[in-house]
């Protein structure tokens, strides 16, 4: 199981569309397909402002729910209606270094 084809941070050994490294961040396994969502978006509402928000649980030394995962929400910086046609993206990348 040494080629990185399948198996690096850009490999996808199952078939679920999310290529290794996304799915080691956050929190799936890289070699079980797994259909179930792990994240969610909704308009989050900060002092009477409605901002496009994405919660989901990644990776983390902190441990918060116990399998080495905890939950992370980013919300975006521009103000959006649920009427309104936005999208967030996530970025994942491996820092020089890092394994």
């Amino acid at each position: 199981m040494a080629d990185s084809a399948l198996f690096g941070d850009s490999g996808e050994p199952d078939g679920d569309d999310l290529i290794s490294r996304t799915e080691i961040v956050l929190g799936r396994e890289p070699r079980v397909a797994e259909s179930a969502v792990d994240w969610s978006t909704r308009f989050k509402n900060v002092s009477g402002t409605n901002y496009l928000s994405l919660t989901f649980r990644r990776r983390s030394p902190a441990l918060e729910h116990g399998d080495g995962t905890d939950t992370f929400t980013y919300r975006d910086v521009v103000v959006s209606e649920p009427a309104s046609s936005c999208f967030l993206r996530v970025l994942v990348i491996r820092m020089r270094g890092a394994r």
